[in-house]
C-alpha cells in the first residue's frame, strides 16, 4: 500500500516554546483520501502507543471525507485535532465534526478569505506569513483575533516576518526562520559559548572525569542546568540527579555526552528567561538522526558507536547558526571521527544524506526530501513513527 510522505514539524508559541505540529503530506495532492487518511491514522496510533505520547495539538490537513471515512478520532483525544479542510468544504455542513467537539482550520491569503473564516466560524486560520504581511490589512487579522480565531503563520523565514508575526497577535508560528545561518554572518562569536565548546571537545575525547569535575566546578551555571536539562527527562531512574558525579555514575559517559551536546545551545552564560528553540530542535535532529540511521542500516542498529555518531551529527548540525560561526571552523576545534565530520561538512556518506533529508524537511523541501528517503529504504509510515518517536522525547527536553 502507497502513501505519502508525512513531515511533522514544530510550531512555536510567542515565547518560542513548542505549543503545535504541523503535519504536512507530499505529494499533497495525493489521489487517494482514504489512503491519506490511513497514513494519518498510523501516526496518531503509533503516538498513543508510546509511554509519553505528544500531547500538543496537532494541525492536520486533509477534507471532510476523509474525517468522515476515518478513525482518527479514536486515535487522539479531541482537544488535540484540528482539521484542516479545503476553504470551500467550510461551506458545507460541517455538524458531524462540530459535534465532538472538533476544532476546525482553514487556509487565508487575502482579506476575503479571513472574513470568510470569521463568518463561518472557523477555530484556527493558517496563513502564510509573507502572504499575510502583503495582502491580510492589519484591521482583519484584529477582527479575526476579536472573533476568536488561533492565527497560525506558516513560511516564516526570517526574523523579520517572526517580528511582524508577534506585532500582529498571531498565536503559532513555524519555525524556518531558526534555519537562517546566512542571517547572522559576521556576528562576532559569545567567548562563553567558545569556552563550552572547548569544554564539548573534552567530553568528545573521553576526557578524565576529575578533568571534567573541575571544569564543572568553575562553571557553575554549566552545572546547574546540566542537571536541569537531564532531570527534565524520564531516563528510567527513580533518583533524582543532584551531582555531577551521580549523573556519571547513572547515566554513563555516554549518556552524559549526548546531554553536554544539548547544553551548548541553552543560554549558560545569560539571565535569559526565553527558552532557545534550537536546543529542542537539536534534540529532535539528534533523536532523529539516531533512528532514521538505525532503520536504514538494520545491521548496525546494535552499534552503539554508530548511533552516537549519527546523533552526533543531528545534534551538531546547528552549531553554525548557534555560534555565528562557519562550520568548517567547528569542526577544526572538535575532534570528530572522519565519518562525522564529512556528514556536517559536506552532506557525505549515509549519514549526511540522512542529515540532508531532515535540512529539506525543515525547509519545507519535500520533494528533495522523498527521494532521498526512497533511496535510503524508509517507508512513509517507518518515516511517520520515527518522528514521532523523536519528537515525543524532544519534547520533554526543556529548561523551564
Amino acid at each position: 500500500m502507497i502513501v505519502p510522505y508525512p513531515f511533522l514539524r514544530p510550531l512555536l508559541n510567542v515565547n518560542l516554546a513548542w505549543a503545535g505540529v504541523d503535519l504536512a503530506l507530499f505529494p499533497e495532492d495525493f489521489p487517494d483520501g482514504e489512503l491519506a487518511a490511513t497514513g494519518i491514522t498510523h501516526l496518531a496510533q503509533h503516538n498513543r502507543s508510546l509511554p509519553h505520547p505528544l500531547t500538543l495539538p496537532w494541525l492536520m490537513p486533509g477534507d471532510r471525507e476523509i474525517y468522515a471515512r476515518n478513525s482518527i478520532a479514536t486515535q487522539l483525544p479531541v482537544e488535540q485535532l484540528i482539521l484542516t479542510l479545503p476553504d470551500g468544504d467550510l461551506d458545507q455542513d460541517l455538524s458531524f465534526l462540530r459535534h465532538p467537539g472538533f476544532r476546525i482550520a482553514a487556509q487565508a491569503d487575502s482579506n476575503a478569505t479571513l472574513n470568510h473564516l470569521i463568518q463561518r466560524k472557523a477555530d484556527w486560520a493558517v496563513l502564510d506569513a509573507r502572504q499575510a504581511r502583503d495582502q491580510v490589512s492589519p484591521l482583519e487579522l484584529a477582527r479575526a483575533k476579536e472573533a476568536g480565531l488561533v492565527l497560525v503563520a506558516r513560511q516564516v523565514r526570517n526574523n523579520d516576518l517572526l517580528a511582524w508575526c508577534g506585532a500582529r497577535g498571531f498565536n503559532l508560528v513555524s519555525n524556518e526562520f531558526l534555519f537562517r545561518p546566512d542571517e547572522v554572518d559576521g556576528t562576532v562569536p559569545d567567548p562563553a559559548k567558545l569556552r563550552l565548546l572547548k569544554i564539548l571537545s573534552l567530553i568528545v575525547q573521553d576526557a578524565d572525569t576529575r578533568e571534567l569535575e573541575e571544569l564543572f566546578k568553575q562553571e557553575a551555571k554549566l552545572s546547574y542546568n546540566l542537571l536541569r536539562l537531564v532531570n527534565s527527562v524520564s531516563l528510567g531512574v527513580t533518583t533524582r540527579i543532584s551531582s555531577f558525579g551521580q549523573a556519571i555514575t547513572l547515566l554513563g559517559r555516554r549518556q552524559l555526552q549526548r546531554w553536554l551536546q544539548l547544553l551548548i545551545y541553552a543560554h549558560q552564560f545569560s539571565e535569559e528567561q526565553q527558552p532557545n528553540p534550537l536546543m529542542q530542535q537539536a534534540a529532535l535532529r539528534g533523536a532523529l538522526m539516531e533512528r532514521l540511521a538505525m532503520a536504514a542500516a538494520p545491521d548496525k542498529a546494535e552499534d552503539r558507536d554508530f548511533r552516537d555518531c549519527a546523533y552526533m551529527v543531528g545534534a551538531f548540525s546547528l552549531l553554525n547558526i548557534l555560534l555565528h560561526l562557519s562550520m568548517s571552523d567547528i569542526l577544526a576545534a572538535l575532534p570528530l571521527t572522519d565519518e562525522v565530520q564529512g556528514a556536517l561538512a559536506a552532506h557525505a556518506g549515509q549519514l549526511g544524506h540522512l542529515l540532508a533529508i531532515l535540512e529539506h524537511g525543515d525547509r519545507g523541501e519535500f520533494a528533495l526530501a522523498v527521494p532521498l528517503l526512497e533511496t535510503e529504504g524508509i517507508s512513509p509510515t517507518v518515516f511517520g513513527a520515527l518522528q514521532i518517536d523523536a519528537l515525543a522525547w524532544a519534547g520533554q527536553v526543556a529548561l523551564a
